[in-house]
Protein backbone atom coordinates (compact mmCIF):
# COMPACT_ATOMS: atom_id res chain seq x y z
CA UNK A 1 0.00 0.00 0.00
CA UNK A 2 2.85 2.33 0.60
CA UNK A 3 4.88 1.99 -2.31
CA UNK A 4 1.33 2.27 -4.23
CA UNK A 5 0.91 5.70 -2.29
CA UNK A 6 4.63 7.10 -2.69
CA UNK A 7 4.42 5.95 -6.57
CA UNK A 8 1.18 8.59 -6.29
CA UNK A 9 3.27 10.71 -4.64
CA UNK A 10 6.32 11.46 -6.59
CA UNK A 11 4.29 11.50 -9.75
CA UNK A 12 6.02 14.04 -11.72
CA UNK A 13 9.21 14.10 -9.23
CA UNK A 14 12.87 13.48 -11.02
CA UNK A 15 13.25 9.50 -10.87
CA UNK A 16 14.11 7.87 -7.86
CA UNK A 17 13.77 10.79 -5.38
CA UNK A 18 12.92 8.87 -2.75
CA UNK A 19 16.19 6.85 -2.87
CA UNK A 20 18.19 9.99 -3.62
CA UNK A 21 21.94 10.33 -2.30
CA UNK A 22 23.96 13.34 -1.55
CA UNK A 23 26.36 11.73 -3.64
CA UNK A 24 23.79 12.50 -6.46
CA UNK A 25 23.59 16.49 -6.19
CA UNK A 26 26.75 19.01 -6.31
CA UNK A 27 27.49 20.29 -2.80
CA UNK A 28 25.37 22.83 -1.51
CA UNK A 29 23.17 22.89 -4.53
CA UNK A 30 20.88 19.92 -4.02
CA UNK A 31 18.51 18.93 -6.78
CA UNK A 32 16.28 17.22 -4.50
CA UNK A 33 16.94 16.20 -0.66
CA UNK A 34 17.09 12.74 0.19
CA UNK A 35 14.18 10.95 1.49
CA UNK A 36 14.93 7.58 1.97
CA UNK A 37 15.93 6.89 5.34
CA UNK A 38 14.79 9.95 7.15
CA UNK A 39 13.41 9.89 10.33
CA UNK A 40 9.20 8.96 10.36
CA UNK A 41 8.77 12.20 12.59
CA UNK A 42 10.75 14.68 10.55
CA UNK A 43 8.65 13.15 7.34
CA UNK A 44 5.08 13.87 8.93
CA UNK A 45 5.82 17.27 10.06
CA UNK A 46 7.30 18.51 6.69
CA UNK A 47 4.74 17.22 4.84
CA UNK A 48 2.38 18.28 6.96
CA UNK A 49 3.77 22.02 6.68
CA UNK A 50 4.25 21.74 3.05
CA UNK A 51 -0.18 20.43 2.85
CA UNK A 52 -0.90 23.22 5.57
CA UNK A 53 1.66 25.99 3.42
CA UNK A 54 3.87 26.54 6.33
CA UNK A 55 6.84 25.32 4.37
CA UNK A 56 7.08 26.82 0.79
CA UNK A 57 7.75 24.74 -1.94
CA UNK A 58 5.38 24.76 -5.10
CA UNK A 59 6.48 21.46 -5.96
CA UNK A 60 5.88 19.49 -2.49
CA UNK A 61 3.03 21.42 -1.67
CA UNK A 62 1.33 20.37 -4.90
CA UNK A 63 2.36 16.41 -4.18
CA UNK A 64 1.31 17.01 -0.20
CA UNK A 65 -2.19 18.98 -1.11
CA UNK A 66 -4.02 15.98 -1.74
CA UNK A 67 -2.61 13.59 1.26
CA UNK A 68 -4.49 12.54 4.45
CA UNK A 69 -3.37 12.30 7.38
CA UNK A 70 -3.25 8.41 7.26
CA UNK A 71 -1.56 8.97 3.87
CA UNK A 72 0.83 11.04 4.88
CA UNK A 73 1.57 8.44 8.14
CA UNK A 74 1.85 5.38 5.54
CA UNK A 75 4.16 7.11 3.19
CA UNK A 76 6.38 8.73 5.94
CA UNK A 77 7.23 5.53 7.46
CA UNK A 78 8.04 4.04 3.99
CA UNK A 79 10.36 6.16 3.38
CA UNK A 80 11.88 5.74 6.59
CA UNK A 81 12.26 2.29 6.62
CA UNK A 82 14.84 2.55 3.70
CA UNK A 83 18.30 2.71 3.57
CA UNK A 84 19.15 6.07 3.35
CA UNK A 85 22.73 8.26 3.91
CA UNK A 86 21.99 9.29 7.50
CA UNK A 87 24.25 7.99 10.31
CA UNK A 88 24.35 8.90 13.64
CA UNK A 89 28.49 10.31 13.68
CA UNK A 90 30.67 8.88 16.70
CA UNK A 91 32.38 10.67 18.85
Amino acid sequence: VAQALLHRFTEGAPPGVHRFRPAQHQRGNPVASPLAGQHRDYLVKALEEYKSGARKNAIMAGQAAGLSRQEIEDISAYLASLPGPLFTKSR
